[in-house]
Order: structure tokens, then C-alpha cells, then sequence
């Protein structure tokens, strides 16, 4: 099983899913899309891969004048999930994904930092990903923006912050609002780049945003979803 991840800043790096990858004897692969150098910025072909997975950013999809990058990248993307790869988007990338999809991509009403609440919802029965979320968990949130469901998708996450927490699109494609690969390293590099100034409903403090009692269960959920698709995408 060979995955690839799509990173946008030093900042944020793949959480526990590089980890999680290596523990599983999967090749991993990483491009820095960010980086102005060739030799760590580049895409990958696509036949190098069999997962995709596309990290987050603070930078918003709609900004490809200040991100150039950010052109090839949905390009890249689309050409993806036409071939039938695994896409797995999380933040920034599921908000790619639902762009290359048609859908859009706007300001939520409320930002979301922190650890939160998602649940299921009454469609994600009809979506093969529904099995590997609980009907109701915590999950790490940093976003200001929030992604349409696409057509032809199903509307898989929500809660009472942003309606649209996740959302999956066949049986290989996967995007999430969330965070679900946070870790202490990650969360810190994150703050220091980033830190915590503003307030609002759902904004937490430094104190509850780095308490990491639910770190365990996203690692879990995260190599659950890694697991599906390599069931979905070797018959492993």
C-alpha cells in the first residue's frame, strides 16, 4: 500500500498518519507544495500512489493568486478521483476536494478551534465510510471556512458549529472538516505558528484547545479509515 500526502505549510504536517503509515509497513511519500524548490515540492505521478491525502493550510482554496500552487493542485485532485484513486482531505483538503467536485467553498459562520463534538448524520447510513465514526465524537477543529456537499456526494459529519464536518464521494474519496490526525507535536507547531488571539463560541482556550485526552481516539479512528482504504483499494 503506497500513500502520498499533499502538505501546505511547515506548520502542519501529517499528525499521526505518517506514523500511523510506517506501522503499517505502507510506502509513504510526501510533496511540500509550499517549498520553492523542485526536488520536495513536486506531484507525484499517479501511479506512484494508491492513497492521496491532502492535509491542511491556513490559506484559503479560493486564494490561488497568492498560492499558485494551488491551481495544479485541484487539477491534480480531480485527475485523482477520476482515475479511482483514494483521496483522503482533511481541513484545507476537504475543502479541495469538495471544490474539484463542484462544490463551494465560503465563510462559516462561526470559526471552530478546538476539540469538538461531531455526530453522524441521518444520510451517513448510505455512505461506506458510515461504519468507521461513531454515532457521536470529539474531534480537533482549527477552521474559518466550511465546504458545500457536493452533488452525488453524502453528507457524512456535522455539528452545531458548521454543518458540514464531513463528507464522502463513492467508496474512495473522503473529506473532512476535522482534524482527526492531531498530535501534541503537531498541535504545538501549530500554535507557535498560529497562535490563539481571538474569541468566540467556539473558540476554546490554550489550556482546553492543547488538552490531548482524545488524541488516542483519533489516532484509532485515523488508522481505522487508513485500514478501510487499503481494504477498498488492494482487497487487503
Amino acid at each position: 500500500m503506497r500513500i502520498h500526502a499533499l502538505l501546505h505549510m511547515a506548520s502542519e504536517d501529517t499528525g499521526c498518519i505518517r506514523g500511523l503509515a510506517e506501522e503499517k509497513g505502507w510506502e509513504y511519500a510526501e510533496s511540500h507544495l509550499y517549498l520553492d524548490d523542485p526536488k520536495v515540492n513536486a506531484l507525484p505521478s499517479h501511479d506512484s500512489y494508491d492513497l492521496l491525502a491532502v492535509l491542511g493550510g491556513s490559506m484559503n482554496v479560493y486564494e490561488d493568486d497568492k498560492y499558485p500552487f494551488l491551481t495544479a493542485e485541484k487539477r491534480f485532485i480531480r485527475e485523482a478521483v477520476a482515475l479511482g484513486k483514494g483521496v483522503f482531505g482533511i481541513c484545507l483538503g476537504g475543502q479541495l476536494i469538495s471544490v474539484v467536485l463542484g462544490g463551494k467553498v465560503t465563510r462559516n459562520s462561526d470559526e471552530e478551534i478546538g476539540w469538538h463534538r461531531v455526530c453522524k448524520t441521518a444520510s451517513a447510513a448510505e455512505s461506506p465510510f458510515s461504519r468507521l465514526f461513531k454515532s457521536e465524537f470529539v474531534t480537533f477543529e482549527w477552521h474559518g471556512d466550511t465546504f458545500e456537499i457536493p452533488e452525488g456526494a453524502v453528507h457524512l459529519l456535522t455539528n452545531e458549529a458548521c454543518k458540514n464536518q464531513g463528507f464522502s464521494y463513492g467508496d474512495r474519496v473522503l473529506a473532512l472538516q476535522n482534524h482527526p490526525e492531531m498530535i501534541t507535536p503537531t498541535l504545538e507547531s501549530l500554535i507557535e505558528d498560529e497562535p490563539i488571539t481571538k474569541t468566540g463560541r467556539y473558540i476554546q482556550t490554550l489550556n482546553e484547545v492543547t488538552d490531548t485526552k482524545y488524541m488516542a481516539e483519533s489516532t484509532r479512528l485515523v488508522s481505522d479509515i487508513m485500514d478501510y482504504f487499503e481494504e477498498v483499494l488492494t482487497g487487503a
